[in-house]
């Protein structure tokens, strides 16, 4: 089924999306949340602009701007189906704006092609863009993308439950709107993303970075200005991370109130200067599961320290990767630019107010970010959210 045909049959219709992603108020001690909800099965998600050629991303991506793709692209779907709804369609592309496919456009689209309220289509007249068997375009409308993504949330909330993500997904009511459920209200499609950027994931945001690291990072220099970081972990175990007292450190102990006594998460931080320099990130002294078998998380801020941007490129991430879908890279705000080239990125990237610049490498996990541009090809890894009611 060639793109074009069915994409000027239906951008017409394209109209609002029912998504309202409300803030929620959070307990900040030596606790925090982690959590990007549905947006874990993309590859990149952006509050604006997306723009990519010659690549393909195997869990497609979502953007709350435009979609600029030119010449060879292929766009993918997670395989993420939960086992009560094997129906529900897989979501290979999620544009808010328009989409633009210039300069030859070729390649195909595993997944469904949702677009947003008055989004406008440019495909060039030569292209060869095939929609495989079982796909489908469609205008965002009412309540259809909730009917597309349940029973997974909009943004991982919930009531009565350890771990709402990548086949962990055990929603205690199914009925929209209750107990549990964020609600849905007719507001369009980017607005529905920017608000996921603006209100809940600031909160996510904030509650990690106030939070303090457990490990010690030590950066080497050996080459001016290059360097190699350690993190070590100390090998901490859950009983042995601030918050974690004894009425609910064991294997059945936390509950709602309680949060974090289920969790064991290893928090380091690096300056944006010396992850520059890096030539290798080695993450040492961690376990993949506490001492109750529960797995365990990893999480890099990367501080400004008075810098803007920050590069990783040529650089070596391999201790992250056997843990990489419990491993999230936190942004510094201040942090306006992020370049990658010639990597493999290990993790989730967040850093939902910078602009992305991806070239030579590919990412198992998600970047999250203002914007993408670039050839970086994605893998899927999605990131197993970790919930702190």
């Amino acid at each position: 089924m060639k793109l074009r045909r069915v994409l000027m049959g239906t951008v017409a219709a394209a109209a609002a999306m029912a998504a309202q992603v409300p803030a929620h108020a959070w307990t900040q001690n030596a606790h925090f949340w982690m959590s990007v909800g549905v947006f874990s099965r993309f590859n990149v998600v952006t509050r604006n602009d997306f723009t990519a050629k010659q690549s393909d991303m195997q869990c497609g991506f979502a953007a709350g701007g435009n979609a600029y793709l030119s010449s060879g692209y292929t766009v993918g779907k997670a395989d993420i189906v939960h086992q009560n709804a094997p129906d529900k369609p897989q979501i290979g592309m999620l544009v808010s704006g328009k989409l633009d496919w210039q300069d030859h456009p070729s390649g195909t689209i595993d997944g469904a092609v949702i677009l947003g309220q008055g989004s406008n289509v440019t495909l060039a007249p030569d292209s060869s863009v095939t929609l495989l068997p079982g796909s489908s375009v469609f205008a965002a409308t009412g309540n259809d993308l909730f009917t597309a993504i349940a029973p997974e949330l909009w943004v991982g909330w919930g009531n009565d439950t350890d771990n709402w993500g990548y086949n962990s997904l055990q929603p205690n009511n199914k009925t929209p709107g209750a107990h549990g459920w964020t609600g849905y209200s007719q507001i369009p499609l980017g607005s529905a993303v920017q608000t996921f950027f603006d209100s809940y994931l600031s909160n996510m945001y904030g509650g990690i970075w106030m939070t303090p690291a457990n490990g010690t990072t030590t950066v080497r220099s050996y080459n001016a200005p290059r360097t190699n970081i350690t993190l070590d972990g100390k090998n901490l175990g859950r009983c042995e991370m601030s918050g974690n007292d004894a009425s609910n450190c064991s294997s059945t102990g936390g509950t709602n109130t309680q949060p974090g006594g289920r969790r064991a998460v290893y928090l380091f931080d690096v300056n944006a200067k010396d992850l520059s320099n890096a030539d290798v990130v080695t993450l040492t002294n961690t376990r993949w599961t506490d001492e109750f078998g529960s797995r365990t998380w990893t999480v890099v801020k990367v501080k400004a320290d008075g810098q803007t941007s920050v590069k990783m490129e040529n650089l070596g991430l391999q201790s992250f990767a056997p843990n990489n879908d419990h491993t999230i890279w936190v942004f510094d705000d201040a942090i306006s630019k992020i370049e990658l080239g010639g990597v493999a990125i290990e993790g989730t990237i967040f850093a939902p107010q910078a602009d992305v610049v991806a070239n030579n490498g590919h990412i198992n996990g998600t970047i999250i970010a203002k914007s993408f541009n670039g050839t970086m090809e994605g893998h899927c890894k999605p990131f197993v959210n970790y919930i702190d009611p």
